[in-house]
């Protein structure tokens, strides 16, 4: 993608026609995240790049993609190929190193050295190794090659297709237990909302939406499950999720306001949040969060600018030195009759 795309509002995907260079670089990132995606979705993403009319249609299929972020320039043709990535060749090769590395202790060990005999089976085998990594590498080609062109007929319509890809296996993460007695405990919770969703579901449809709200659900469920952090709920274009600890809601969010940005970066598209975080008592009840603190949480987030993450002043006394915090002052906050002291954290 170009750079001027990045200039782009992050809720306007790009709308040109993508080039077959912009293919070939999403069916890359597509392949190397097959172990990810499962086989199937990959092949549905890949049979879908190739259909995609906009760059825009393009960029939705990998931005939840983590690799997306590392890929570079050159990987557009074929993904990386090596002969090491063959179970059969690194048995070879160990093997190989194993062995003579043993006749040529055997050498060192003898009385004469007036001959390297270890020379011989070291070059006779080598040969044969070498030209098992050069066959392996061919195969690995021919493989891609033949899997990119069974696409390409799929996408002429020459193929069959399945009417609906599999669905994925549930994203297995932590959730307050839905039979749970109520209890009072001391709790920090973030809200993350999508800026703008109504005209980005009207720019790019319904289908779309959900596709993009189901990526970046995934990679705040992934957020969550690193920062020890427990999903509420997630309705509509609102996310809550609870928190031991105040320092691992705020680690939760820069986390993932990082990981929207790179997929911006990398593809020219992801959508805008913004991110409230407050800290006191709830009630938690059959999977609840309840009480003032969320209530307040939640407007503290609607307070926050696209991309920005609020904290209130519970959180921040809360907060070690690793964060950096800028004083946001009091703020009106709807439906409260008093103002709040708010600080926004930075993630860039």
């Amino acid at each position: 993608m170009s750079g001027a795309e990045l200039e782009r509002p992050p809720t306007d995907p790009p709308t040109e026609i993508p080039s077959d260079d912009d293919r070939g670089r999403v069916i890359n990132l597509l392949r190397g995240a097959g172990s990810r995606l499962g086989l199937e979705e990959a092949e549905r993403r890949m049979d879908a790049a190739l259909r995609a009319p906009t760059k825009g249609e393009l960029a939705l299929l990998v931005w939840d993609l983590p690799d997306a972020a590392r890929a570079t320039p050159e990987d557009t043709t074929r993904p990386r190929v090596g002969a090491w990535r063959s179970f059969a060749f690194r048995i070879h090769g160990t093997v190989y190193g194993l062995v003579n590395g043993m006749l040529v202790g055997i050498w060192a060990l003898t009385d004469s050295h007036d001959l390297f005999w270890p020379f011989f089976p070291i070059a006779g085998w080598g040969i044969g190794l070498a030209a098992h990594g050069v066959t392996t590498r061919a195969v690995q080609r021919h493989n891609y090659d033949q899997q990119v062109k069974r696409l390409e007929r799929s996408a002429r319509g020459e193929l069959g297709r399945p009417s609906h890809p599999h669905p994925a296996p549930p994203h297995r993460h932590g959730r307050v237990p839905d039979g749970a007695a109520a209890r009072t405990a001391k709790v920090a919770v973030m809200f993350t909302d999508v800026v703008d969703s109504t005209r980005l579901t009207m720019v790019i449809g319904d289908a779309d939406w959900a596709k993009v709200r189901r990526r970046y659900l995934g990679l705040l469920r992934d957020c969550y499950t690193t920062t020890n952090g427990t999903e509420v709920s997630s309705q509509g274009d609102g996310f809550l999720a609870r928190f031991d600890r105040p320092a691992d809601a705020v680690r939760c969010a820069v986390a993932f306001q990082q990981k929207v940005q790179a997929q911006r970066d990398e593809v020219g598209f992801a959508p805008a949040v913004r991110i409230g975080v407050n800290a006191g008592d709830a009630i938690e009840e059959r999977g609840d969060v309840l009480g003032t603190t969320v209530n307040l949480a939640a407007r503290v987030t609607q307070a926050a600018d696209p991309n920005e993450i609020l904290v209130t002043e519970v959180v921040a006394d809360a907060l070690d030195g690793r964060f950096q915090l800028r004083d946001e002052g009091l703020r009106e906050m709807k439906g409260l009759d008093r103002q709040v002291h708010v600080l926004s954290v930075a993630w860039k």
